[in-house]
């Protein structure tokens, strides 16, 4: 299912199995096609390594199965990834009745690579009782391994110029780890303590020195599959984000997180979800405008169903007081929304949440739409006056407009439609106001201007060789288009 700004579209099964099929992974490449594994049991009754992807047009492709390692039995538990050159590398998990390794392989020419063991010890000896992987890109193409041991901890190992580094050890006492990679190259590592029942981290930072363990949560709770409740992302401007859950004094479980700050350190708990009978499976993915996806499955205490449930964390969030302040969301360090909040406009301290998302396909197709949509929680919050919303879009964004009629629309959640609103457009900087007394989603478009040229007449005379044309311009939604005010208009 493809969140699209506004609602979930309906789900559609990607696997034809006729067997069981679970554990699937998915990644993001740079010309926006999704490569999708997963674990199925259709192609082989010990489970195979499934593969699909999903062009940007929406056009998915037919199932491929990875091969497996000579003498192998089976392929299962596997995490994708792809290189600058946008081919995707899958570790997964194989092996026979003596014991499990991590392979690797990736897709060269339209084929994939002959499955390579690269679950080794510092001192190049392979391991043969791991089964936990995770593996992930950098904006540099650099491919990042970790893997588990359960006898020897996880060990960390990236694939840079076409060959494997040295493994390093993470941490001897890790189980059930995960990992995410900054844009600049510093890896974050996270996994259970089985010694202490913690939620740890460990991380690179100064290019690759890696910094001690650290203790997020000290009570990690386990769920009814008997695994722990983790996960950790990172952003454009080198945060990190680990999510857990944690065992509250009911006994229900409490999903939390933290943010990892360059210079600042690991800043307090956030709340994700409270008091959950159980829950299991969590996911947390980051999108290009630093916004963190948080999926889970919970148990539904009604019916006893597992559901999934899904929360953002927004990519901007701050605190501002009674004596107000101002907002700027930059992820990638591209300004692309400020909020001016005056004084007296907050009665109290409230967090301040900027989220910036795709635009809902629900649009006026007669509108030529920023590529983007803003909404600002808490959600129903009102000022006492006015607070100002500043947005920047470009020359390209905007396109065939009249620069002139731009407008901010807003999202009426009675009606379920969008109402135009008026803005102070500022076309020598790129920018428009809007002037707002609580929180809603919202939307820059203004309407498509359409030329079509008027062919002569049959018939009609031409003098010395001249040939007499027009144009007529006229918005798409058939209104006249406004005289300019300037010659420069």
């Amino acid at each position: 299912s493809r969140w699209n700004g506004d609602t979930w579209s309906t789900p559609l099964k990607i696997s034809e199995n006729t067997g069981f099929a679970e554990i699937p992974s998915l990644a993001a490449d740079s010309a926006n096609t999704v490569h999708v594994v997963w674990d199925d049991e259709t192609y082989g009754t010990s489970g195979r390594v499934a593969y699909k992807t999903r062009a940007s047009g929406g056009t998915w492709s037919a199932i491929e199965t990875l091969p497996l390692p000579t003498g192998a039995l089976f392929g299962w538990n596997s995490r994708v990834a792809t290189d600058n050159t946008n081919a995707p590398h899958v570790a997964f998990s194989s092996g026979s009745l003596a014991g499990d390794s991590i392979y690797w392989t990736r897709k060269v020419s339209g084929a994939w690579t002959t499955p390579e063991l690269v679950s080794k010890d510092a001192a190049g000896n392979n391991i043969t009782d791991t089964q936990w992987s995770d593996l992930r890109q950098d904006n540099s193409g650099n491919i990042h391994l970790i893997y588990q041991s359960w006898g020897q901890g996880v060990f960390y190992r990236k694939f840079s110029a076409g060959s494997w580094s040295t493994p390093v050890l993470v941490s001897a006492n890790a189980g059930y780890t995960r990992m995410a990679i900054t844009p600049g190259g510093e890896v974050f590592v996270t996994w259970h303590n089985g010694n202490t029942n913690a939620i740890d981290v460990r991380w690179t930072q100064s290019g690759g020195t890696w910094q001690p363990e650290t203790t997020l949560a000290t009570n990690a709770a386990f769920s009814f599959f008997g695994f722990p409740i983790m996960g950790v992302t990172t952003d454009s401007k080198e945060r990190a984000h680990v999510g857990w859950g944690e065992k509250d004094a009911g006994n229900l479980i409490d999903l939390r997180y933290r943010s990892f700050v360059t210079g600042s350190g690991w800043q307090a708990v956030q709340d994700v979800d409270l008091d959950n009978n159980d829950a299991d499976s969590p996911v947390v993915y980051p999108d290009k405008w630093d916004n963190q996806h948080f999926a889970w499955t919970e148990k539904n205490p009604s019916n006893n169903q597992w559901e999934i449930m899904y929360r953002v964390a927004e990519g901007t969030i701050q605190t501002v007081g009674s004596g107000g302040g101002t907002i700027t969301a930059n992820p990638g360090n591209v300004p692309y929304v400020t909020l001016d909040i005056p004084s007296g406009a907050l009665s109290a301290n409230t967090q301040i949440g900027v989220q910036i998302g795709p635009v809902p396909e629900n649009v006026d197709p007669t509108q030529v739409t920023i590529p983007r949509a803003f909404t600002f929680r808490p959600s129903g919050l009102l000022f006492n006056g006015t607070s100002t919303a500043t947005f920047f879009y470009t020359d390209s964004e905007i396109g065939a407009v009249d620069e002139r009629q731009l407008k901010p629309w807003v999202w009426n959640s009675q009606t379920n439609a969008w109402e135009a609103r008026t803005g102070s457009v500022n076309r020598a900087q790129n920018k428009i106001a809007v002037s707002l007394t609580g929180f809603s989603l919202f939307g820059i478009s203004a309407p498509i201007v359409n030329t079509a040229f008027v062919t002569p007449t049959s018939g009609e005379t031409i003098k010395q060789a001249a040939l007499h044309f027009e144009f007529r311009l006229n918005y798409a939604d058939g209104n006249e288009i406004v005289a300019p005010e300037t010659p420069e208009e």
